[in-house]
């Protein structure tokens, strides 16, 4: 069992699309099938379920995709550990993000002036789950998160944005529960900030009635922009400008924050330069105390 064919293998699986596999290995499509037919011949049972166009792990590729995940971790982990061991650990730290990705900014430049061959790779998480190529987890959260207070980054304050002429604009704060009635824009689903939007409206009383949903913070701006809803975020500078301002409102009736937190991969080796970075972001931020 060779590794490359349980690499295709994985990408299959989380793909779930022979063709789109394929494209992504830069493999052609029969070379990939037959890898997988091979894979299980020598494991005696089938792995996926074949549908007209797509490809399905059944309960046997369930299983085997832990495996292979945890077999090719502990191999990119043990050649880390030959390279550090060797002086040659690669200069590379990958941080998957699911929200607040402007608070990495300040501390990934400020890092860089230490250590000039530093390269980062951000990726977006989406899945719900800690990515197996990724050293560091960023998501925030509406409550503290007991098992992680020396991953805390920061808190933020929430607060209730509308465009500079909606009328709620004249006002300087609001009760959450006041607006049941309005239109809201939020992030999707896959980013935090939906289910910490969703529960400060909870807490308030009341499921929001949502316009407009989108992964995209630049769409949800200007959406903000042409007035189209209201929504709940915290307070960052580039989302609103001088021709086209918005205004922040505090929330008056609930205590609304969000908890930001950076979580080294657990199952991942952590070489020199991802503690050293750890350390220093972690040290960059204030910790708040718990709420």
């Amino acid at each position: 069992m060779e590794i490359h064919a349980l690499e295709y293998f994985k990408v299959a699986a989380e793909l779930e699309h022979i063709t789109e596999a394929a494209k992504k290995l830069q493999i052609a499509q029969p070379a990939l099938t037959r890898s997988i037919r091979r894979l299980e011949e020598e494991l005696g049972y089938p792995l996926f379920e074949h549908g007209k166009n797509r490809i399905l792990l059944n309960d046997n590729g369930k299983l085997f995709l832990r495996t292979v995940n945890q077999i090719l971790t502990l191999l990119e982990n043990s050649q880390k550990e030959m390279e550090e061991l060797n002086r040659s650990a690669a200069n590379r730290i990958t941080i998957a993000i699911r929200s607040a990705s402007t608070l990495l900014i300040q501390p990934m430049a400020g890092f860089k002036k230490t250590a000039p061959d530093i390269h980062f790779h951000l990726i977006n998480e989406n899945a719900g789950i800690f990515p197996a190529d990724a050293d560091f987890l960023l998501y925030s959260t509406i409550r503290p998160d007991s098992g992680n207070k020396q991953n805390l980054l920061t808190s933020e304050q929430l607060y209730i944005v509308v465009n500079g002429n909606h009328p709620l604009a004249r006002q300087s704060g609001i009760a959450l529960s006041r607006l049941a009635e309005e239109d809201f824009i939020l992030l999707d689903n896959h980013n935090d900030f939906y289910n910490i939007a969703m529960e400060c409206c909870q807490r308030a009383g009341f499921r929001p009635r949502i316009a407009a949903q989108t992964e995209n913070a630049n769409i949800l701006q200007n959406l903000l922009f042409e007035n189209a809803g209201i929504s709940i975020l915290p307070h960052v500078n580039w989302f609103t400008s001088a021709k086209q301002p918005l205004c922040f409102l505090e929330i008056t009736d609930i205590p609304c924050l969000r908890y930001i937190y950076l979580v080294p991969n657990p199952s991942r080796y952590q070489t020199a330069v991802i503690k050293d970075f750890h350390k220093y972001i972690t040290g960059f931020y204030h910790k708040v105390p718990e709420a």
